[in-house]
């Protein structure tokens, strides 16, 4: 346990090659002095923030991406049964450019305030708006630092339990800018608090747009290093010492590939007389496409279509699951889970513009080299050690140990902390 105050920054799709001496000088000084975890495996799908805060992959936390199927329960079922988002639909589909970008935004901006009467953050994506009420957010439907939020016990439940305080400033408790983020740790850096969390996402945003070896992505990291250096300075004028966790929660690959997983899927609904929205439905991520069947004659003609995908991806079985901790036999995920080859990218999706050109992606299989984070832990009390490979599962572990709490009871991640801190 350090009497220390704790730092705790997420870096958003900081891969763990983005690191270097002339780019991120304040990284690699805490690399090279204190513990430095040179590859981090990252959960698999689009969940790491259920996966580091509770310490447990997504076999046991049932979180795997951002939505999932639950029309019970969805923030948008005061959609069901309209016509004007149908409409909405085609209309926006039709006009092309930023006029029919305005006008969905609008709409979905509406249907979002609305929805927060339910969940803490109530995401439509690029959801189609009729087929929104099929869906729910995953992670954010409460805050995410409130105790039970994430189903299974998380570290903020054993800080609330130890009394111990904590700000919280990670999207969207702040907005989704690193400006903001900054601004809002150095406001609270003078207050007695026992961890600061924050998430930087400069390094996702220009590693999607451009590709994760772009010179835009590597200036990010140049960005991101200048902030962590800013920040140490205004904890220093606090008259704070923290130890600094700060990790990467996973990767970045190139898009090589695209494939129209829908496109395949409603030319087969299509040729079967299944309509969507009665038959079935499917959800598109980025990298993997969920489908469920809402009568049985869908099933045979929609599984049959993806395996002329072969050559893209595949469907996900129990062993596969098995192997990379995904959620399987859970409707909640699908009833049928296709996931995408390295490189390739689920295109339309339901999370990007169809005129927006997307070269970098991440949510492949986690043992891939790209998709690994890194971490590094330094400041008073902590040694130097070199650790060629960890799980993200273990920061949870490592918070834990440093703030002195029990780790939560699902965690299956080893602190690094017993490894490095010098006695």
């Amino acid at each position: 346990m350090t009497e220390n105050p704790l730092v705790f920054i997420v870096l958003d799709a900081f891969r763990w090659d983005y690191l270097h001496p002339r780019r991120t000088p304040f990284l690699c000084q805490l690399a090279h002095t204190s513990v430095h975890v040179e590859k981090l495996v990252t959960a698999s799908g689009f969940s790491q923030r259920a996966a580091l805060f509770t310490g447990a992959p997504g076999d046991v936390t049932g979180h795997l991406a951002m939505h999932r199927f639950d029309p019970e329960g969805s923030p948008f079922r005061f959609l069901s049964g309209k016509m004007w988002p149908r409409i909405v639909d085609e209309i926006t589909r039709r006009i092309p450019g930023p006029v029919g970008r305005v006008l969905e935004a609008r709409f979905r901006s509406r249907i979002y305030e609305k929805a927060r009467k339910e969940a803490r953050h109530p995401s439509t994506a690029r959801i189609p708006l009729h087929l929104l009420p099929f869906f729910s957010v995953s992670e954010d439907l409460r805050p995410i630092q409130e105790p039970g939020a994430l189903g299974v016990e998380s570290i903020f439940d054993r800080l609330v339990e130890a009394e111990l305080p904590f700000a919280y400033l990670m999207y969207p408790e702040v907005d989704g800018t690193d400006d903001a983020t900054e601004r809002a740790l150095a406001a609270r850096a003078s207050e007695d608090r026992a961890v600061y969390l924050g998430l930087f996402s400069a390094a996702d945003q220009r590693g999607h747009l451009h590709g994760p070896a772009s010179t835009e992505t590597a200036g990010a990291c140049a960005e991101l290093d200048w902030r962590l250096r800013r920040l140490r300075r205004v904890f220093h004028r606090a008259g704070k010492d923290p130890v600094w966790l700060v990790i990467g929660d996973h990767g970045m690959l190139e898009v090589t590939r695209r494939v129209d997983v829908l496109g395949v899927l409603r030319g087969a609904a299509r040729r079967a007389g299944l309509v969507e929205g009665r038959d079935w439905v499917a959800f598109c991520d980025s990298t993997a496409v969920r489908i469920w069947f809402l009568t049985e004659k869908a099933a045979a003609p929609l599984a049959s279509a993806l395996e002329a995908l072969a050559d893209f991806g595949s469907v996900a079985t129990q062993e596969i699951a098995r192997a990379r901790r995904i959620p399987f036999g859970d409707r909640s995920q699908g009833d049928l889970l296709w996931l995408a080859e390295p490189g390739v990218l689920v295109c339309p999706d339901y999370f990007h513009r169809r005129d927006e050109t997307i070269l970098g992606m991440h949510g492949y299989d986690p043992q891939v080299d790209g998709q690994k984070g890194f971490a590094v832990l330094g400041g008073p009390g902590v040694g130097r050690v070199t650790i060629p490979e960890g799980h993200l599962v273990d920061g949870c572990a490592t918070l834990c140990d440093l703030l002195g709490l029990v780790p939560p009871s699902s965690c299956e991640g080893t602190s690094w902390v017993g490894r490095v801190v010098e006695a």
